[in-house]
């Protein structure tokens, strides 16, 4: 019994991942490809991307995210770190 739900589990999460589209496209030294980064960036709430490009297997650039312009680096897996470059004026 308790290999079946093992079993069940991973079908369960095999299944949630195709259908959310969880692959990502691969460039030929391991990082994700730019439309992926960018893909992974809209997801975490990062808009008005400019300046990305790749560094290795990493994405750097510049974006809004809650209302402040922040410098960003995309590692292959897709943490992001960043920092505030200027806060919105509201």
């Amino acid at each position: 019994m308790r290999i079946s739900a093992v079993a069940c589990c991973l079908a369960i999460l095999a299944a949630a991942c195709s259908a959310g589209g969880g692959s990502l496209t691969r460039t030929a030294n391991g990082a994700m490809s730019e439309r992926s980064a960018v893909q992974q960036l809209h997801q975490q709430g990062y808009t008005q991307l400019t300046g990305l490009h790749e560094r290795g297997t990493h994405w750097l650039g510049v974006a809004n995210k809650s209302g402040a312009r922040v410098q960003f680096d995309m590692d292959k897996d897709g943490s992001v770190v960043d920092f505030i470059v200027s806060k919105s004026t509201r």
